[in-house]
């Protein structure tokens, strides 16, 4: 009867250091997929500021991926339109 208690126990122990193995493997993915959400949320904000950086001009008009230059007037769909 002995021996079962202490295979029992044993089981028990196993079982313990099992969840907790589980428990610091999900903190580690955790702290992984974070890291990544931090890298593209910087990604996305150093992109975002470059390209209204390079699409607006002092002026405040918006550049056309062509080079020209547009701008809002009654002809083209400006508030007076």
């Amino acid at each position: 009867m002995r021996a079962r208690q202490m295979e029992y126990e044993a089981l028990l122990v196993k079982r313990s250091d099992m969840k907790q193995t589980m428990r610091e493997h999900l903190q580690m993915i955790e702290e992984q997929q974070r890291k990544k959400d931090e890298e593209l949320m910087q990604m996305m904000a150093s992109s975002n500021g470059k390209k209204t950086k390079s699409t607006e001009d002092d002026a405040g008009t918006t550049k056309e991926p062509s080079g020209t230059t547009r701008t809002e007037d009654a002809t083209n769909g400006g508030a007076d339109a």
